[in-house]
């Protein structure tokens, strides 16, 4: 009908699992609830707003400039007015048509605009011309809102929440996906409490969560099944009891903050676009969250780190393994007992490449960042807790020392893991359109052999002189990072 409007998510009756709460601008629910809206309210409550004349704006559309023809042209021409403005100005049907506005509450039923365009006609001094064009643009386009159905899928009172969460997570491919954080924003209101507005006062207060988690809060919630259930999963979060995730929220929000700023501090993890796995910071909040200090054992908690970085140790059940790694970071804690390290097969690392194994390219980003990296030009990089990547709008660039070309080892060096540095923007863009070793050498005439060797060294390239000599191999190079990584490693085998 030239009017997409979207599905409906609806429920029938009143399910007791969710807490109800009226649309805006109405005070009370019904006595009997026919029918939940689950996904659909704000548009709903859009359209009543406009259709019914309430809210602090009026919608109207200037309808002279409208084409019965071009739907396009009907929506380039909606108008909003503040209420009070709308009255000041359009106090009478009469005038508002003569200033060619139809109203949208007009367009209610076909009784509502007939009585509009009569009371309309009979105090204005212009001449009705044949056709009325208002007459033809209604017939052809404005006549469509009162006969327009809404497709629904209408889903019965009995439906497990899980099932609720599965076809949330379905049902807006392409639109605000919901899902089980959705859920509970419904089960858990009441007139003091919204976890939504919760999440958003969190994020505003917080800022490594909001770093890290962005528009997500669903994390917090697995925190507080983690502690609460030993458990992550959806099925858990939505068993948890409503009384706990308000009691609980706020320390679990406070406890993925810290755990954030103890990734960026001490991990290399500038952001969530770097962090190799969402159950690392989980893991970590958890601990917080049940009184452990990470700033006490902070060896312990970068070998576990880099231990389950290298080793993928998430690639798979990463659900079990978050819960697992919970249970036994705490027995270490309880000092029940050790930590074992495990050096990960870093021969294995030299083939890897980043849209292969992402979480691998991001550990190895984050061992960059962590071995206290100077730019290839001499310049320091200032990596700290407040610095971002460039690919979310600050000063530091991810860039393969390897140009896109075919080498003697193949076409894509520049894609393996190993091949990144870490710079800043200008020394990317020379990098780019020059070889490493031409970089290098400007670096050692700037620098001085000795210092370009140290610099060279946080980043795990081989000192200046073997550049040139080992850029026609690259596979050398590879090599070479490698054995520089695992030194790197070793410190954290404690």
């Amino acid at each position: 009908m030239g009017w997409p409007a979207g599905t409906l998510l609806i429920m029938r009756g009143n399910p007791e699992y969710f807490s109800l709460r009226p649309f805006d601008g109405i005070r009370h629910l019904a006595p009997q609830v026919k029918y939940v809206i689950l996904d659909g309210q704000q548009r709903l409550t859009s359209l009543f707003r406009a259709l019914h004349n309430v809210g602090p704006f009026v919608y109207a559309i200037k309808f002279g400039e409208v084409s019965a023809d071009d739907i396009d042209s009907l929506e380039e021409n909606i108008v909003s007015y503040r209420r009070a403005d709308w009255e000041s100005s359009f106090p009478s049907e009469t005038i508002q048509r003569d200033q060619g506005l139809v109203p949208v509450y007009a367009l209610k039923s076909a009784s509502d605009f007939f009585a509009w365009k009569e009371a309309a006609a009979r105090g204005s001094k212009k001449k009705e011309k044949s056709p009325d064009p208002l007459s033809v643009l209604y017939k052809a386009l404005f006549s469509r809102v009162d006969g327009y159905e809404f497709p629904a899928v209408i889903m019965e009172r009995e439906l497990q929440p899980d099932a609720i969460a599965r076809i949330f997570e379905r049902i807006n491919k392409t639109g605000m996906r919901l899902g089980a954080f959705d859920l509970m924003v419904a089960r858990s209101y009441g007139p003091k409490w919204n976890l939504r507005q919760k999440w958003a006062q969190a994020s505003d207060e917080h800022v490594k969560l909001h770093a890290f988690l962005e528009d997500d809060g669903m994390p917090v919630l697995q925190c507080i099944a983690l502690t609460q259930l030993n458990n992550i999963r959806q099925s858990a979060i939505l068993a948890l009891d409503v009384d706990t995730v308000r009691k609980k929220w706020q320390t679990s929000a406070k406890a993925i903050e810290s755990a954030a700023s103890f990734l960026m501090a001490e991990c290399g993890v500038l952001n969530q676009e770097w962090l190799p796995y969402r159950a690392q910071l989980l893991v970590l909040a958890g601990l917080v969250a049940t009184g452990v200090d990470l700033s006490k054992n902070a060896d312990l908690w970068r070998s576990w780190f880099w231990d389950r970085s290298f080793n993928q140790g998430y690639d798979v059940a990463s659900n079990t393994r978050t819960v697992s790694d919970f249970k036994y970071l705490l027995e270490i804690v309880a000092g029940d007992m050790d930590f074992e390290f495990r050096m990960p097969n870093l021969k294995a690392l030299q083939e890897a490449t980043k849209r292969g194994q992402g979480a691998l390219w991001r550990s190895f980003v984050c061992a960059l960042a962590s071995n206290k990296p100077i730019d290839l030009s001499g310049d320091s990089l200032e990596i700290n807790t407040k610095t971002k990547p460039k690919e979310n709008g600050t000063a530091i660039e991810i860039q393969p020392i390897f140009g896109k070309e075919t080498t003697p080892d193949g076409p894509g060096l520049h894609t393996r893991i190993l091949s990144s540095v870490l710079l800043l923007p200008e020394t990317a863009s020379h990098l780019k359109r020059a070889t490493l070793s031409k970089l290098v050498d400007t670096l050692v005439r700037q620098s001085g052999s000795k210092a370009a060797d140290s610099i060279l060294a946080t980043q795990f390239l081989p000192p200046a002189k073997d550049i040139k000599r080992l850029e026609k191999n690259p596979s050398a190079i590879l090599e070479y990072r490698s054995q520089s990584l695992a030194k790197f490693l070793l410190k954290f085998n404690t």
